[in-house]
């Protein structure tokens, strides 16, 4: 797991915020399981992380995500029950 990843699981924003404005980059690494870090917040639940790093993440790794089903489920309910306020 990625730094950036596991900051993003553990909901450790001011972490995140730190290692972003040294690398605006790190949101688009994956771990090794293929997830960016927007995804592991997801996935841990950390719905204050996901708010954070949706506008910091580029679109383009968000939208090739949802080509895997698991990951466009969950970013499909967020969407759909405008837990984001966000356009994807």
């Amino acid at each position: 797991m990625t730094a950036m990843s596991l900051a993003s699981a553990l909901g450790d924003t001011r972490m995140l915020r730190c290692m972003h404005r040294k690398n605006k980059k790190l949101v688009t690494i994956r771990d090794r399981n293929d997830r960016i870090p927007l995804l592991v917040a997801l996935d841990a639940g950390n719905l204050k992380v996901v708010l954070d790093l949706y506008d910091d993440t580029p679109k383009a790794y968000i939208i090739r995500d949802a080509t895997d089903h698991n990951d466009s489920a969950v970013i499909t309910a967020l969407i759909m029950g405008n837990k984001l306020g966000k356009d994807l």
